[in-house]
């Protein structure tokens, strides 16, 4: 798949804060691992952002929302720098639950993991809740 050499996240999105973290964290996340999404794959990737914070924040309409971008673009990566970014600042968004569906408990594990890593060194610290019968989470 041919990406552009030249691509950077539209941060002129309309969102907030999250949103800004967000594509920030997740352009030098992706700089790190050499993968450059087109100027069109960021647009998506900044709506998926704008509306997960819109639903952080009750800003968002009561429907259903779907992000059917292709594998590989980034919608899991786009969702772990979100919840992170929830995560990093309680004060704010500490009333807010994320329910997040994926198809194995392998991959519950890897997005826990995966969320975990980009926790703020100036944050608070993170509890990891370990799987059934109590299920699996994250807790400051």
């Amino acid at each position: 798949m041919p990406f552009d050499t030249n691509n950077t996240p539209a941060l002129d999105h309309v969102g907030g804060v999250l949103t800004q973290h967000t594509l920030c964290s997740l352009q030098e996340f992706f700089e790190q691992h050499d993968h450059r999404p087109s100027p069109a794959m960021w647009d998506a990737m900044a709506d998926l952002a704008v509306h997960l914070e819109w639903m952080a924040t009750g800003e968002a309409e009561s429907k259903f929302f779907l992000s059917s971008l292709d594998p590989g673009i980034g919608k899991t990566m786009t969702i772990t720098h979100f919840v992170s970014g929830l995560l990093n600042v309680p004060a704010l968004y500490g009333h807010v639950g994320v329910l997040i569906c994926v198809a194995s408990l392998d991959e519950v594990e890897k997005l826990i993991d995966a969320i975990c890593q980009r926790r703020s060194k100036k944050g608070p610290a993170w509890r990891r809740k370990k799987g059934p019968p109590c299920g699996w989470g994250l807790s400051p």
